[in-house]
């Protein structure tokens, strides 16, 4: 099974004032995405963008033919700072047209593992812990 969702917890990152413009309230997850987007790329990870979304913020990564992305949410200070993050794709083949399907699990891992070794890195950054996606 591939690793796709990661919780952990951290005062490291903030809320901005804004971080609600554009997403759902208490959502947050603007300083982790730009905290990933800065750190991504030191473990071989091309990262092309953030957004916000109106779950979170989303770092977009280019591996093709998948190009995986990352799902940010948090910190939650009501729930002790808590930060999740979830990679898209979670299943591990995608559909490219009708009939062709390209497997997932080499780029979701490659992206698995450069975000745990980012977030391992930060001292900041405690109980990681990673679970497949629920669905």
């Amino acid at each position: 099974m591939m690793r796709t969702h990661v919780e952990f917890w951290s005062e490291a990152f903030r809320l901005y004032p804004d971080d609600e413009e554009g997403i759902n309230p208490g959502c947050g997850g603007r300083s982790l995405a730009e905290f990933l987007q800065r750190e991504l790329p030191k473990f071989g990870i091309n990262v092309e963008s953030i957004d916000n979304e109106d779950w979170g913020w989303a770092v977009y990564t280019r591996d093709p033919p998948v190009n995986p992305w990352i799902g940010c949410h948090g910190p939650l200070p009501a729930e002790n700072h808590r930060c999740v993050c979830a990679i898209d794709p979670t299943t591990p083949d995608v559909r490219r047209g009708f009939f062709n399907k390209v497997s997932a699990v080499e780029s979701v891992e490659r992206l698995a593992g450069a975000l745990e070794a980012v977030l391992r890195s930060h001292p900041g950054i405690r109980n990681i812990v990673w679970a497949h996606d629920p669905a």
